[in-house]
């Protein structure tokens, strides 16, 4: 599952190769790959987008939005197909030992406690050590 936001708001090609998402603008060639992104907004009527890459955007489950000369939603690609990927997944996860789930959940809150500490000391409310 796709974590990344892109946002296209200057002129840009918009193509998919090798499971990249590539950009080309005027500043160079970007490539990003596929399964990091989880939606992409077009902020431009100056964006060419191939139908290999939305395509590639659908069969994943990425929502691609557009939006108008006001910056306004106007509309959002829907797939078809339902996103058998994550009920698989989910599925699988599901049949995972109880020891297995156990130590996963203990690392994710032990990460998320380090985040949270972190996150107070940039603030200022914990003295750092």
């Amino acid at each position: 599952m796709g974590w990344r936001s892109i946002i296209i708001g200057q002129h840009a090609k918009i193509t998919h190769s090798a499971h990249m998402m590539v950009v080309q603008t005027k500043d160079g060639i970007n490539e990003i790959p596929m399964d990091d992104i989880a939606k992409v907004l077009v902020e431009t009527t100056q964006a060419m987008i191939s139908s290999d890459f939305m395509s590639a955007c659908l069969q994943r489950n990425i929502k691609v939005i557009f939006v108008d000369r006001k910056y306004q939603p106007i509309g959002e690609t829907v797939g078809y197909q339902p996103v058998a990927r994550d009920y698989e997944l989910l599925e699988r996860q599901f049949l995972w030992p109880s020891e297995r789930r156990e130590q996963l959940w203990t690392r994710i809150t032990h990460a998320k406690i380090e985040s949270q500490i972190k996150v107070a000391r940039l603030n200022g409310l914990v003295p750092c050590q």
